[in-house]
């Protein structure tokens, strides 16, 4: 096996305890390749050094940190179907779009989620107008300004009977997929004893789900802590701030101690074989081709095949997906659309 020279292994020390701006700084020196920073972190033997546990994880964290109430505003609803309330299982779809367009990848994704027996919402603040797609339940228009917090915390001010469903996923629309399929996960997750979960935890900086995908049950529905949460959550506009108050808040306000989390994928699965040492990184940003590979984990996210991660090199993206059964051509026609040219060929 390949030894790392000590160059290599004083950088990825560095990167290690501070990935994203070590990266973002490294991005700007002259003669530093984007694929040089991704094999930084993951190189060409990476499948070799890593030891892989397909287990999915669950814990019951605790943490003190409490968020409290505020007012929020409304929405309009634009479309609703009959019968609405009689689901027991609901996803509530974040979507913008500075053109107000709702992708067919958006839809493919949607459909996805239906076909698992889940009432999709859209909640979005880009259109006056439904698209009145078949597979949406409801059309959510929010009249506030915001992040995908503020749209899912629409869906529960205008539908309080969420509360008391079986079963709510929370997803955006950041995310191509599915790229393998979803039934498989859900019947992995349902099998777990927690009482929420989401398809990856990230340890940036401190362990907490990420909130592009979560699914939510009935005792943490039904729990105060829960609905404190959502009616504290604002019109944030600055993306940091969202991850910080409301992506990293949400973990820390249902760490109680009671309430039980899982996770599919878990920066705790990923082992170097040469340290044995945890890797503290997010392995949806970091390891997406293992995930696709090993994990046949569904979802890629988008900014990943915009390039704004320059730490990951994503030179081949399209012969990756080739092998699954995601058509490519959705990614290829939201790229065209808004007039993206720069994701590598090979």
């Amino acid at each position: 096996m390949r030894p790392l020279s000590l160059g290599k292994k004083i950088c990825l020390g560095i990167v290690k305890r501070a990935p994203r701006w070590c990266c973002r700084i490294l991005a700007k020196l002259p003669g530093i390749q984007r694929v040089t920073l991704s094999r930084l972190l993951e190189d060409s033997d990476m499948d070799d050094r890593l030891i892989v546990d397909r287990k999915p994880r669950t814990h019951v964290p605790y943490d003190p940190l409490m968020l409290f109430p505020t007012a929020a505003p409304g929405s309009r609803i634009l479309h609703e179907q009959a019968g609405l309330r009689q689901h027991g299982r609901y996803a509530v779809l974040a979507h913008w779009d500075p053109q107000g367009i709702v992708d067919p990848y958006v839809l493919y994704l949607a459909q996805a989620i239906h076909d698992l027996g889940y009432a999709v919402i859209l909640v979005s603040d880009s259109f006056n107008v439904a698209t009145n797609e078949a597979v949406f339940a409801a059309e959510l228009r929010r009249e506030s300004a915001g992040y995908d917090f503020a749209s899912w915390r629409v869906a529960f001010e205008t539908y309080p009977f969420l509360f008391d469903a079986d079963e709510v996923l929370l997803l955006n629309d950041s995310i191509f997929g599915p790229i393998w399929p979803l039934a498989p996960i859900h019947e992995c997750m349902s099998a777990l004893p927690c009482d929420w979960w989401g398809l990856s935890e990230s340890q940036d900086p401190f362990l907490h789900m990420q909130s592009y995908y979560l699914v939510f049950r009935k005792a943490v529905l039904m729990s105060p802590l829960f609905r404190q949460f959502w009616q504290a959550v604002g019109d944030e506009t600055d993306h940091d701030t969202v991850v910080m108050k409301y992506e990293e808040g949400l973990s820390r306000q249902l760490h109680n101690g009671v309430l039980r989390c899982g996770a599919y994928v878990s920066p705790e699965q990923f082992v170097n074989n040469r340290s044995r040492k945890r890797r503290p990184y997010t392995p949806l940003c970091v390891y997406w081709r293992t995930l696709i590979r090993r994990f046949q984990f569904p979802v890629i996210k988008r900014d990943i095949l915009l390039g704004k991660h320059p730490w990951n090199d994503i030179c081949g993206w399209r012969r990756e997906l080739a092998g699954t059964p995601y058509p490519v051509e959705l990614i290829e026609a939201y790229f065209k659309r808004i007039g993206y040219s720069g994701a590598p060929e090979k």
